[in-house]
């Protein structure tokens, strides 16, 4: 299993809204045989908050091409989701290893 992690910023006042739209836009993968779960979490930050969309899938050639959180409220955003390998896999670790 992999773990598809994307990172945006947001002022206080608009990161509801924006939060509130990438859970929405996320949960069209809910309905994909491949997707395990799809997680949307905030915290503040520096002033503002941090918003990360969390979507974890059966393998990595499972994530679907071109997903894109994009919203005009972002303050700034990540341009590369990062891919993480889920560690209680375990061929996860034993790759690693």
């Amino acid at each position: 299993m992999v773990a598809r992690m994307w990172r945006g910023w947001a002022g206080t006042r608009d990161a509801y809204e924006i939060a509130a739209h990438l859970r929405k836009a996320l949960a069209r993968y809910d309905a994909e045989a491949a997707c395990v779960s799809t997680t949307v979490l905030t915290r503040p930050l520096a002033g503002g908050v941090e918003i990360v969309s969390l979507t974890v899938w059966t393998s990595e050639a499972s994530v679907p091409a071109g997903v894109a959180e994009a919203h005009p409220l972002l303050v700034a955003r990540q341009t590369v989701p990062d891919v993480w390998d889920v560690a209680d896999a375990p061929q996860a670790v034993a790759r690693a290893a």
